[in-house]
């Protein structure tokens, strides 16, 4: 019988975690042919029997088939429309590996799609606002992990307007942190700046240690992506001072040593021991993210250390990390086309590029793919294209290290750097409820200052 429904297409067998499902039309025909009384009957039942099984571990899950009974749950809640207990259950035990354990994406995505009236339209339908911020937020992440920046920040904005709303301060400074990291992923350098500014006013108001720390972090990664490194080392020595964090969605153990490593390889300064302490923090702090950008890291630094061999090696141990993510990788194909061109495999090499140019973090790369294999005349294209979208809105709010790395393939090439305006003060725009913000962080200001 299971044979006959599956040769029809009417249910599907998972081989990987030996289940069965209906396929989701079947499954949405049966929901909707189910009365309302029925299907609550029946979710009740489900979930009866899910919850009678032995508890999993979300803190220890690495793969979909982990959270099998959890997901199955969630599944049952949404159907029958009890969506404040589905997004408690998202909230506690699926939030945290999907996102951070995972990287699974396109599975968050499906997952809260339920939570609104229309795919991510409007707010989440779900009564507590702290709730619908929290939604909000994992979905930024979520799109900006498939390269959906703008969908981000529309989503991201909505978000900052609830915690605002609320006053929770502590929640407001990580929902403007991920907007901070849309921003640097599309160079509004100087816009990133104002939430830097605004973060350390925040900090102050929540008056939570965690906060302080979280700040810093926040400010070292700004500046260091700028290249006042300097300052962002105060932060970093200020940021050890503090206790780390405590919530894993807020930090991760081995973030801050990954950003001391960007800001050491921009500068040439980087060492492999420094890399490999680097990495073994985040393997202890199960920061799956963090090793993912360490090993990419590394792939770069032993190319610059002529050691391509290696660098392959880091890459396929990348490829390993990411079981469940399904997101193409423009970065680190471009990589692996450069490995390739340093071994002379050109036809692969180019073959591997083509396919990824239309993502600009690949057009560094590409500027030093071209100038290994003898392309003068891409490498230089490459390379002025890079360097003009890494000035974004003008020096000093730029993103140093790429521009530092074209300038020297347009030297190298004969060259010299295009000339290109510097920030205008009068074209910044303020961010997403700047001001409103702003506004709240005075009066708490006053109302403590009257009290003393």
């Amino acid at each position: 019988m299971l044979t006959e429904l599956e040769n029809r297409g009417l249910l599907q067998w998972n081989r990987e975690a030996n289940t069965y499902d209906m396929h989701p039309i079947v499954r949405a025909y049966a929901r909707e042919k189910l009365g309302k009384t029925e299907l609550s009957k029946a979710s009740v039942i489900l979930r009866d029997h899910f919850s009678s099984l032995p508890p999993e571990k979300p803190d220890k899950a690495t793969q979909l088939t982990h959270l099998k009974n959890t997901i199955e749950t969630f599944r049952i809640l949404t159907y029958a429309g009890q969506l404040d207990q589905a997004a408690t259950l998202y909230r506690s035990n699926l939030s945290y590996p999907l996102l951070f354990a995972m990287e699974a994406y396109w599975e968050v995505m499906e997952f809260i799609e339920p939570f609104f009236e229309f795919p991510f339209d409007g707010l989440p339908k779900i009564r507590s606002q702290s709730m619908q911020s929290y939604i909000l937020n994992d979905l930024c992440m979520a799109l900006k992990g498939v390269w959906k920046t703008s969908e981000a920040m529309a989503v991201q904005t909505k978000a900052i307007k609830l915690s605002l709303k609320n006053e929770e301060w502590d929640e407001l400074l990580t929902r403007l942190a991920n907007f901070w990291s849309c921003l640097c992923s599309i160079n509004k350098l100087a816009s990133a700046t104002r939430i830097v500014e605004l973060a350390r006013s925040i900090a102050d108001v929540a008056a939570i240690d965690w906060c302080h720390a979280f700040y810093n972090y926040l400010a070292m990664s700004h500046y260091a992506l700028i290249g006042d490194f300097e300052r962002a080392m105060k932060h970093r020595d200020i940021f050890k001072k503090y206790p780390e964090p405590p919530y894993f969605g807020v930090y991760r153990a081995g973030s801050v040593e990954l950003v001391y490593c960007d800001m050491l390889f921009d500068q040439n300064k980087l060492t492999a021991n420094i890399l490999e302490q680097a990495f073994q923090m985040a393997v202890d702090g199960r920061n799956k993210g963090c090793q993912d950008s360490l090993l990419v890291l590394q792939a770069r630094y032993r190319l610059e250390q002529g050691q391509p061999y290696e660098a392959l090696e880091a890459l396929s141990r990348v490829w390993q990390l990411r079981v469940v993510s399904r997101e193409p990788s423009p970065e680190l194909n471009a990589i692996r086309a450069l490995a390739l061109a340093k071994l002379n495999r050109r036809e692969e090499a180019i073959q591997i590029l083509n396919s990824h140019l239309d993502y600009v973090i690949t057009w560094e790369i590409a500027a030093e793919v071209y100038f290994e294999l003898g392309d003068r005349s891409k490498a230089r294209e490459f390379a002025t294209k890079a360097y003009r979208d890494s000035w974004g809105e003008g020096s000093p709010y730029v993103r140093w290290g790429v521009i530092r790395r074209c300038a020297d393939i347009l030297r190298r090439l004969g060259g010299r750097e295009p000339e290109l305006p510097p920030f205008d003060a009068l074209k910044s725009k303020l961010i997403p409820w700047e001001e409103e913000i702003a506004q709240a962080i005075e009066k708490l200001q006053q109302k403590k200052h009257n009290s003393e």
